[in-house]
Order: structure tokens, then C-alpha cells, then sequence
């Protein structure tokens, strides 16, 4: 098995961008976020060319006994892919990136152009307003800068609906309405005339 350096910090050994994680780099202290761990920056790993879900390291160079680590959740990505297919996509991510690195500095390019271009243009524009002093621009800008303000705040401003109610809701009986349950009808009783008077 191949060897080489990993690098240790609180996410875990890192080897050729990938991270590795094990219940003994636990035990150890080295993934506590502390200060006042003591970890070494770099240990001893060996790897499996065909696997890249598990490493090997040495945490003792002088010594060899070794623990397993396996791959961390932020690498899954290259599960159950070899180290070969690991460098493959490292390489065409990096072709990809210095790819898209180029088209956004040309567009950056352009944008920076057509930015000049408007200030040149807003200069020549400002040239011929020089008739204002500057407590007179700065009025006028006070002036329109309320304007537009008190526009957005009417169009912002909240107006509660207005219901109409010139005319009474239509009533939808889930059952037939039973006549007998409305409000009784006292009239006679109170209308009627005393018979021991």
C-alpha cells in the first residue's frame, strides 16, 4: 500500500482533499475544536489505490500499529470510487473552475468598460449643468429624493378592503332548517286579554 502525509484537523485527516473520520481520531482529542488540543498537524497514512473509502493511519511514526478511518460525510460525494477516480474528478473540477475563472473575468472585463463608459458620459452630462451652484443641486436633490419617497410610501401604504354591504349574504343551510327552533312567538300570550280582569 502506498504512502503518504495527512494533514489533521478538528474535520478530520484530510488526504488529496478528501476526509476521513474514526471513532479513535475521537479518542485521541485531535477533532476538538479546543485550542488547547494538542494534535499534530501531519501523520503517516497509507491507502488503497482501489478504494478511497477507508485510509490507514500511523499515529505513532515509530510504531506500527495503525487505525482505519473511514470517509467523512462532507467527502460522500466519492463513495465507493477509487483513489484513481478521485484525482480524474479533482483534475476536470479544476479544468472547470480555471475554465469558468476566465469567462468571468472577461465578463468582469466588460462590465468594468461599460462602467467607465457611463461615467464618462455622466461627466460630460454634469459639465453642462454648471449653471447650479451647489447648494442648488443639493436642493433639488433633497427636493426629488422627498418626492420620490412620499410616492412610494402612498403606493407602499396599506388599504383595507372595502366590503360591500348594501347587500345581506346569501345563507347555505348544511340541513333543512327545522321551523321549530326560531325564536318563539310570544304575541298571543302577551297580546291577548285578561280573563279575570
Amino acid at each position: 500500500m502506498p504512502r503518504t502525509r495527512a494533514t489533521i484537523s478538528e474535520s478530520g485527516a484530510c488526504i488529496f482533499g478528501l476526509y476521513y473520520t474514526s471513532s479513535e481520531l475521537l479518542k485521541l482529542g485531535w477533532m476538538h475544536r479546543s485550542k488547547e488540543v494538542k494534535r499534530p498537524e501531519k501523520v503517516d497514512v497509507a491507502y488503497d489505490l482501489a478504494t478511497a473509502d477507508y485510509i490507514y493511519i500511523y499515529p505513532d511514526s515509530k510504531s506500527n500499529s495503525y487505525f482505519a478511518c473511514q470517509l467523512a460525510t462532507r467527502s460522500r460525494q466519492f463513495s465507493g470510487a477509487s483513489f484513481w477516480d478521485v484525482w480524474q474528478q479533482s483534475d476536470e473540477l479544476k479544468q472547470t473552475q480555471a475554465d469558468a475563472k476566465l469567462i468571468a473575468d472577461e465578463r468582469k472585463r466588460v462590465l468594468e468598460r461599460q462602467v467607465i463608459g457611463i461615467v464618462k458620459q455622466a461627466e460630460k452630462i454634469a459639465t453642462k449643468q454648471t449653471g447650479l451652484s451647489d447648494a442648488e443641486r443639493i436642493r433639488n436633490i433633497r427636493d426629488n429624493r422627498a418626492d420620490e419617497k412620499a410616492k412610494e410610501r402612498k403606493t407602499r401604504a396599506y388599504k383595507p378592503v372595502e366590503i360591500d354591504t348594501s347587500k345581506s349574504a346569501q345563507v347555505h343551510y348544511l340541513s333543512e332548517p327545522d321551523e321549530d327552533l326560531d325564536f318563539p312567538d310570544f304575541s298571543e300570550q302577551l297580546f291577548k286579554e285578561d280573563d279575570d280582569v
